[in-house]
């Protein structure tokens, strides 16, 4: 009885330290089953006493019952793994994350949730029969909510019936790239920069144009050429590319051209000038002797020099042409005082109301009975002669 006792409490004590309980099958129909805290001793009619050991999810009875020896389910990517998804993901499959491996054939395994989600949901409902290798529970999905960056978690148990396996999922949530909006003028002069940036305030971008009406360097744009071009803005990473546009126009810088017309014009006779660059304003620098009009037209009123300027305006600033005109007083020959009679081979002076100083004059006489010079008239022939004098366009007779 004594050695019966010791044998008793050796396999006791030595139970105490490693084992764990899990039901074990017996071939009698009577017999007992004694628990203390994790040290089982089970016995049936005709044996003295058998113990069951556990150690790394498998279990071992020794004794003369006959053993059921289960393996536990073990989740393949451990008790925890870390999974990276982007922002606004739907419905993302997690089957592989929650495969298990188990030897035992034939068990009902079971995926339930033990810790849900805050940033999302996580559907966990599966039952499958183990195989003896690698299950997956098909259908297995988390769905996160709109709009969340940052992290995730929640935590999932397998149950064979007899053991049990958990596994934490970690969701890292990264979010979707964000190209923002273009800072930048809309309208570019030719030759001329300007600086461009993008509200997203970070360097992580890139700047590209669909054309070479502009060229970029850094955060700078230059105009190429008079044209369109698209100034885009990309952004990449872990989930995607995103990109933001902005048209820029290239405009030329202002050409004025060079007026053409007459330099020297007449008072009171409208004169027109033009310029071979359309839409420009035409100014006069001295508005005191001659007018002019807006598509043009000169009118002078006095006597003296003047500047005729045409300006050309756009965008990018201003440019002038210029040319210099001279305003004659319209020609007067008043009339002509003097004898009428003449003999042949004298002479006499004839002079005009209007001073010689004024402009300029031509005596001429109508036939060659008479000569004149300077107003001089010299007889030659008798008969009758007529002495002008002229100021073009007009002239007195006598």
């Amino acid at each position: 009885m004594k050695k019966y006792l010791c044998l008793f409490l050796s396999l006791f004590c030595y139970s105490f330290g490693i084992a764990q309980y899990l039901s074990p099958k017996t071939i009698a129909s009577a017999g007992n089953v004694k628990s203390n805290g994790g040290i089982i001793i089970s016995n049936t009619i005709g044996q003295t006493f058998s113990k069951t050991l556990k150690n790394s999810g498998v279990l071992l009875t020794q004794g003369f019952q006959q053993p059921y020896l289960d393996f536990a389910p073990i989740f393949i990517n451990g008790n925890s793994t870390t999974y990276s998804v982007c922002e606004n993901d739907s419905n993302i499959n997690i089957s592989s994350l929650l495969a298990i491996y188990d030897l035992d054939i034939g068990q009902s395994e079971t995926w339930s949730l033990l810790t849900t989600p805050v940033h999302g949901t996580a559907i966990v409902v599966c039952s499958s029969a183990s195989n003896g290798d690698t299950l997956v529970p098909i259908g297995s999905s988390y769905i996160l909510s709109i709009g969340y960056i940052g992290s995730d978690s929640f935590t999932v148990a397998v149950n064979d019936g007899i053991m049990s396996d958990t596994i934490t999922i970690y969701i890292n949530i990264n979010p979707l790239p964000n190209a923002g909006t273009i800072i930048s003028t809309s309208n570019l002069c030719h030759d001329a920069n300007n600086i461009i940036s993008d509200t997203t305030s970070n360097s992580i971008g890139v700047w590209d144009a669909t054309n070479a009406a502009i060229s970029i360097s850094g955060d700078t744009i230059t105009g190429n050429f008079t044209g369109i071009d698209t100034l885009i803005y990309s952004v990449t990473n872990s989930c995607g590319i995103a990109s933001t546009s902005k048209i820029i126009t290239v405009n030329p810088l202002p050409a004025a051209g060079s007026i053409t017309g007459l330099s020297v014009i007449c008072a009171t006779i409208p004169t027109t000038f033009n310029d071979i660059t359309i839409g420009g304003t035409w100014y006069l620098m001295d508005s005191a002797i001659a007018t002019v009009s807006n598509t043009g037209i000169i009118t002078g009123f006095l006597k003296g020099t003047d500047t005729i300027k045409y300006i050309v305006t756009n965008i990018c600033g201003s440019a002038s042409a210029t040319k210099i005109i001279t305003i004659d007083s319209f020609p007067i020959a008043g009339s002509i005082t003097g004898l009428s009679d003449l003999c042949v081979h004298s002479n006499i002076t004839l002079a005009d109301t209007i001073p010689i100083s004024i402009g300029s004059s031509t005596w001429s006489s109508s036939n060659t009975h008479a000569i004149v010079s300077g107003g001089l008239v010299t007889g030659i022939s008798a008969g009758n002669y007529c002495m002008c004098i002229a100021a073009t366009p007009s002239a007195a007779t006598y």
